[in-house]
């Protein structure tokens, strides 16, 4: 880095490094620098914003200093936080490009940056990001967007739409944060936000809502076909892909294409289909073709802190799996753990190893619940963790062609896990049915695995999804 940017940084550096210990000043310069030159790749080495996101990252940085331990890749995390910030420089998805190792400063400011398409925060999904976080991170969040938003009332070329929180908001999100990291008074009081919408909880209840859409046009042409021949539904983090179940020449076109004004040529889709967000409940006809579903996952990809974060003594990122199993467990699925944590370390090198920690955190929470059942033999844990799935069949803890799949802990976890339409509505009570003649272990795993997933998505959605405990009913 040059100029302007390296000046700024050079002035605004002696009062942070001040807060380290003397032997940590060079790792954070090189970590700050790092993601700074990450930040900036592809860019003008000066700009006139510049300086100013600079202040607002070592702002950040200082208010927490005085305040938090003195953690070099915390503070360079704060101090990064604006440039990833794209509502004020750019997106975050320079930080989890394929084959770039995650470390834990990178990890923490992925999780603290809002989604691609969700910068605003007014959108409730960066509310729910956020409020899943330590109190540390979720103050650095909350005023790194105060110092944005304070950087904005200024002179200098403006910025984008990264406004403070509002005094509601942050109240939402103060929970264990110490009040000399929140904010000062003087905010303008904002409303109360409204009520979070109901996540979308599940493959029947995406179908529901395409139906109700399904005569909006993809691309310039409205289309259809006969009779109800059902839909076919894939889960993908936190979106459900919807389309027909028939091949694609059942598909009819109704009447001539219909531009939309300026369009210069009519536009048809090889692959029509739905994409449900499950967050915010929209419904969007697309061209499933190529990597629609792809983009569209990637730029809304909740990128949550991985298990293991400590404010000291944090683990390598890959072995902080072993940090969300009891500990009373650990011994116990040992074999099981180091197959996780080669997965793990191999979706690390991935953007979408979330869907992979959604799995994991599923997997931890049925053996919590085996455990306080009284199951806490081997073969029922490591079924408890075999049974575990993420957003798409694929995302298991251990791979397909694990040899764990041929024990009886394997047999177990294939007996109790639900299959893609038993999760809701008729399925789940004909899974119950099938389960009712099955061992005690497979029904203690199927309960603690549907009580697992209640939990988890809870915790992802701020609300519990009403077909997760319809399931539970069923089971129960």
């Amino acid at each position: 880095m040059k100029g302007t940017l390296s000046d700024v940084w050079g002035k605004h550096r002696r009062k942070l490094v001040k807060a380290l210990h003397r032997s940590d000043r060079d790792r954070f310069d090189a970590l700050v620098l790092d993601l700074l030159d990450l930040a900036l790749h592809g860019q003008p080495p000066t700009a006139p914003w510049h300086p100013t996101i600079m202040r607002i990252g070592v702002d950040t940085a200082l208010t927490l200093a005085k305040e938090a331990p003195p953690d070099p890749e915390l503070l360079a995390a704060a101090v990064a936080l604006p440039w990833f910030d794209n509502g004020l420089l750019g997106p975050r998805s320079p930080l989890s490009a394929r084959g770039r190792p995650l470390d834990w400063t990178a990890a923490m400011v992925l999780a603290m940056a809002p989604a691609g398409l969700r910068g605003e925060i007014e959108n409730d999904g960066y509310l729910r990001q956020l409020a899943a976080l330590p109190p540390l991170l979720r103050a650095t969040a909350i005023l790194e967007r105060a110092f944005a938003g304070a950087a904005q009332q200024g002179p200098g070329m403006p910025l984008g739409p990264a406004l403070a929180f509002t005094d509601a908001e942050v109240a939402a999100l103060s929970t264990g944060i110490p009040p000399k990291l929140l904010p000062p008074g003087g905010l303008p009081p904002g409303p109360l936000p409204e009520p979070l919408p109901p996540p979308v909880g599940s493959p029947a209840e995406a179908i529901e809502l395409v139906r109700e859409h399904a005569k909006e046009p993809f691309g310039s042409y409205r289309l259809f076909v006969e009779g109800d021949p059902g839909f076919l539904v894939t889960g993908t983090e936190l979106v459900y892909q919807v389309r027909w179940d028939v091949p694609l020449d059942q598909i009819i076109t109704i009447g001539g294409p219909t531009p939309y004004p300026g369009d210069t040529e009519t536009i048809r889709y090889d692959q029509p289909g739905w994409i449900v967000d499950r967050v915010t409940r929209e419904v969007h006809p697309v061209d499933l073709a190529g990597s629609t579903l792809e983009r569209y996952v990637s730029a809304r990809r909740v990128f949550p802190l991985p298990p293991g974060w400590r404010i000291e003594g944090r683990p390598p990122v890959a072995e902080g799996l072993a940090a969300m199993l009891p500990v009373s467990a650990v011994a116990t699925v040992q074999p099981m753990l180091g197959e996780a944590i080669a997965r793990y370390t191999a979706a690390l090198a991935t953007e979408a190893w979330p869907d992979y920690l959604v799995a994991w955190r599923i997997a931890c929470e049925t053996v919590n619940s085996l455990l306080t059942a009284g199951y806490g033999d081997p073969d029922t844990l490591t079924a408890g963790l075999l049974t575990a799935q993420g957003p798409a069949p694929t995302d298991t803890v251990v791979g397909e062609a694990s040899p764990l799949w041929h024990t009886l802990a394997g047999q177990y976890a294939l007996a109790a896990r639900p299959a893609p339409d038993e999760t809701d509505g008729p399925g789940a009570a004909r899974r119950a049915a099938r389960l009712a003649s099955a061992s005690p272990e497979v029904r203690a795993i199927a309960v603690a695995n549907a009580e697992a997933r209640l939990t988890v998505e809870t915790a992802l959605f701020g609300i519990p999804p009403a077909s997760r405990e319809a399931e539970l009913t069923a089971l129960s």
